[in-house]
């Protein structure tokens, strides 16, 4: 997605990663914490053929954002990207619902298939996991996951709950559901 006039962007490409945490697939039951943060691309997004392949290619990709010794170039958290958005005039509250909408259809999706492929439905009801969700948002709000990954770098969220990973933790194996750190979508 590409917002321009936020002192967030500045003009970059960038997708949102959410954590997700998943406590079963058969019935699905799965939660987004609270803590996400914007993946911005290092540079303004060129579609010229004016400038450098290098930098065409860094502005497309929101994975780079880091710099050489693995220090964040671009460290925005969520609060402070919500606030940007909310500033630049975007409804956050319904753009962040149609994240988690969409993270939801996407594990859905993903039980669904297990479940036609012959998967053992005690095997589903047992499954545990911690997800990145990668989303990018279009003009109109909605969103589309664009991948997820199974044990993401949290330090962002740490750095917004330093007890993200015991949350976490008590949620997946305890089944204590904290609406103040997570929403449950699922």
């Amino acid at each position: 997605m590409l917002f321009r006039g936020t002192r967030a962007t500045g003009g970059r490409k960038f997708d949102l990663r959410f954590i997700v945490l998943v406590r079963s697939l058969s019935p699905l039951r799965a939660s987004v914490t609270h803590a996400f943060w914007p993946r911005i691309a290092p540079h303004p997004y060129y579609a010229d053929d004016g400038v450098s392949p290098q930098t065409q290619r860094e502005s497309q990709l929101t994975v780079w954002n880091y710099a050489a010794g693995g220090s964040m170039m671009l460290n925005v958290l969520g609060p402070a990207f919500a606030q940007e958005m909310r500033d630049a005039g975007i409804e956050w509250d319904a753009a962040k619902n149609n994240c988690h909408k969409a993270i939801a259809e996407t594990l859905r999706a993903f039980a669904a298939r297990h479940r036609a492929a012959g998967t053992p439905a005690m095997l589903l009801s047992r499954c545990r996991g911690f997800y990145g969700a990668d989303v990018m948002m279009s003009e109109d709000g909605s969103a589309t996951v664009i991948e997820m990954n199974f044990s993401p770098d949290c330090t962002r969220a740490v750095k917004q709950n330093p007890v993200f990973f015991e949350k976490c933790a008590l949620s997946l194996f305890a089944g204590e559901i904290d609406e103040s750190f997570e929403i449950v979508i699922a």
